[in-house]
């Protein structure tokens, strides 16, 4: 493999991109990745906030699950579609939407997506592969849009 195979494009994981989920056609999420520099200057902080807190003692799962739920909402999570409530009605994407589906367990399916969509934003060569596979094999899931939005 050639080093400049193995690149991302860093604008877009600044900026976000959508990300179908392989799990689920149709559900989309536009995220940036856990690379960009809001999420981590905001990670470290709360990381700093935590060791005042709890010094040497580890840190309650729970206090940790809604530390990155509420990261992931103010930094990683732009929008969300293709989810529909009970009876069929699109649920539109707000910030309080967001803090339920990252910290609530039952949601965790659509966390773990949203967390694997975080770290393939921008990642090239998924970019190509995907294209190649839509072209062999009439398309794949966890496609990505064309550009930024």
């Amino acid at each position: 493999m050639k080093l400049n195979e193995i690149t991302v494009d860093t604008e877009r994981e600044n900026k976000g991109d959508w990300v179908e989920s392989p799990r689920w056609p149709g559900v989309w999420v536009h995220v940036r990745s856990l690379h960009n520099p809001d999420y981590r200057r905001a990670l470290q902080l709360q990381v700093q906030k935590l060791r005042r807190k709890y010094g040497n003692e580890v840190t309650p799962p729970d206090v940790q699950d809604k530390m990155m739920a509420e990261l992931f909402v103010e930094h990683i999570i732009n929008d969300l579609k293709g989810i529909e409530d009970d009876d069929g009605k699109t649920l539109e994407y707000t910030k309080e939407f967001g803090r339920k589906v990252m910290s609530e367990p039952q949601y965790r399916p659509l966390a773990d997506f949203i967390s694997w969509a975080s770290t393939m934003v921008g990642d090239e060569h998924v970019d190509q592969m995907e294209e190649d596979a839509g072209n062999s094999k009439g398309g794949s899931g966890g496609k990505r849009a064309g550009g930024s939005t």
